[in-house]
């Protein structure tokens, strides 16, 4: 073999055989209020993974767990827990009471009774709410579905609702998605 021949490819084969492969994680995590109690309306549904506002992925939840492999490194990521039907379920006029009093002034709510009780998820607790639940629980239309927050929401800034995002993402990461009922205050129909 001619020596310049040899010379000429090896730079060429340096340059375009090694290549610089982005590193990959993973975002995977549970969704319910027990692991011990699962909701079934939630098993064997789907969650998805966007990037921007374009669905990229979906990971079918089983006994509460999803999981998403091979993200590439430095690209943002949000995991969408899914849209369950909307169903009456857990709703009862002892509901109604507890937003009525709240609204008056004669009760307190904690932060989660607070998401529940916010039906049309507009951050505000009030006669618009009451309608609704109302209307779900007498003419049982215009029900509510569920709302999600991660495990470290706080009701002051920390943690997330109804999705969590990934910037830049550069690790593994875990989250936990816990689940409200929309209009059902006391719990009734909790998982968990």
């Amino acid at each position: 073999m001619n020596k310049g021949l040899l010379i000429l490819l090896l730079p060429f084969c340096f340059s375009g055989c090694l290549t610089e492969e982005a590193n990959v994680y993973s975002v995977k995590g549970f969704i319910g209020n027990n692991p011990d109690v699962l909701n079934f309306e939630i098993e064997n549904s789907t969650i998805g993974l966007y990037e921007g506002d374009r669905l990229i992925a979906t990971s079918e939840i089983k006994n509460g767990i999803f999981s998403f492999e091979n993200l590439k490194e430095n690209k943002t990521y949000t995991v969408i827990p899914p849209l369950l039907k909307d169903s009456r379920n857990g709703l009862s006029s002892l509901d109604i009471v507890k937003v009525e009093n709240y609204i008056a002034g004669t009760n307190e709510l904690n932060i989660y009774e607070k998401l529940a009780a916010d039906v049309n998820k507009d951050g505000l607790i009030n006669q618009i709410d009451l309608d609704q639940m109302r209307s779900c629980i007498i003419q049982s239309v215009d029900c509510h579905g569920w709302r999600y927050y991660t495990s470290d929401y706080d009701g002051k800034g920390h943690g997330s609702l109804d999705q969590m995002t990934f910037p830049h993402i550069f690790a593994d990461h875990n989250v936990t998605f816990r689940m409200v009922k929309l209009g059902d205050i006391n719990c009734t129909i909790c998982p968990g």
